[in-house]
């Protein structure tokens, strides 16, 4: 069983090997190495958000799958999905593609398809419409 770092959480579910309850909304990482539940990974290892552990290394997988399976380390040294570039991310089925669908766009800076306001159809950013839903102008 697991017991979390900060001592608020007195006894951790037993034959489970993950942290599944958040302390005040910080989600909470099952090092193997402690038997601990951990806020941040201990160094050398990564938080990966899937398996909700500490890991040696994130896991990887042949991005030609045209799958949001490509995992990286970010600054934090947590294991973040992403496509491989020129893809973005399209989180309703899981896939990379080339354009993201309407109501969605394509965001440059992240690589993920992102809704578009309530009140457009399709939109180029979330700032300008290309088209609005009836009643609604340009």
């Amino acid at each position: 069983f697991f017991q979390a770092e900060d001592g608020i959480r007195d006894h951790c579910v037993t034959g489970v090997q993950t942290c599944a309850l958040p302390i005040l909304s910080q989600l909470l990482y099952a090092d193997n190495s402690t038997k601990q539940c951990v806020s941040n990974c201990p160094v050398f290892s990564y938080a990966d958000k899937v398996s909700v552990s500490c890991v040696g290394t994130c896991p990887t997988a042949d991005p030609s799958q045209n799958q949001i399976q490509t995992y990286a380390a970010d600054y934090n040294n947590v294991c973040v999905e992403e496509c491989a570039l020129p893809y973005f991310a399209y989180l309703p089925t899981k896939s990379c593609v080339a354009l993201c669908p309407n109501p969605y766009f394509n965001n440059l800076v992240d690589h993920k398809c992102r809704l578009c306001p309530s009140v457009c159809l399709a939109c180029v950013t979330f700032e300008v419409c290309s088209r609005c839903i009836p009643t609604y102008y340009l």
